[in-house]
Formats: C-alpha cells, sequence, structure tokens
C-alpha cells in the first residue's frame, strides 16, 4: 500500500539493473509489451519504458536526461499504472476527459493521481 505510493524514488534497487548482460535478456522478454508502447513515443523513453533496466537516480549524464524527459507525474503515472499518458489528462477538454475517465475503473491512488496531474 503505502510504499507503492511514494514511487520510484524508494523502489529497491534489483542488482541485475547495473549489469549489461541482464539487459538484453529482460528487454527480450518484455518486447511485446515494449515494441507496442516504443512506436509511439519519442526515442528517449524507450529506455526508461522496460521498468528497471536503468536506475532513474543514478548520477550519469545519459539517465539524468532521461530522467528530466519524464517529469515526476510521468513517473507516478507509469508506477500506477494509468492506461493513457499525463499529457491527455492535462490537455484534453473536460467532457473529453470525462469520457475518457468512465470507460476506466481506478482505485483510489490512482483516482488521486489523475486529479492531483489534472488540477
Amino acid at each position: 500500500g503505502s510504499v507503492k505510493q511514494k514511487g520510484p524514488k524508494t523502489q529497491p534497487v534489483r542488482p541485475s539493473g547495473d549489469t549489461v548482460q541482464p539487459l538484453s535478456s529482460s528487454r527480450r522478454n518484455s518486447a511485446p509489451v515494449c515494441d507496442a508502447q516504443c512506436e509511439n513515443t519519442p526515442k528517449k523513453e524507450v529506455p526508461v519504458s522496460p521498468g528497471h533496466r536503468k536506475i532513474p537516480f543514478t548520477k550519469d549524464k545519459h539517465s539524468s536526461r532521461l530522467e528530466a524527459h519524464l517529469t515526476r507525474d510521468e513517473l507516478r503515472a507509469k508506477a500506477l499504472h494509468i492506461p493513457f499518458p499525463v499529457e491527455k489528462i492535462i490537455n484534453l477538454p473536460v467532457d473529453d476527459f470525462n469520457e475518457m475517465m468512465s470507460k476506466e475503473q481506478f482505485n483510489e491512488a490512482q483516482l488521486a493521481l489523475i486529479r492531483d496531474i489534472r488540477r
């Protein structure tokens, strides 16, 4: 419950995330999911979307650029598995937003985050 709400900042780091070899195998395992997502997203997001391959809080230039690309809201939305992009939550007109919301079922944490982003 409360641990997951804190988001990626407090997630335990998986030891395999630091090495090069598990990266390729974990990418193959998640390839069907990533292929669908990656085709619709800018290239900068590709390394982040499979999850634990890159550690978001490492200090090298590459990952801090990626972290800058994903806002705190985007990271929280991914962690809570929000089914649509933060950009839509922010920019959709009220009627379209309400229609989109009515097609999904959300738990309390997801609803709180969506309301927070929408504000």
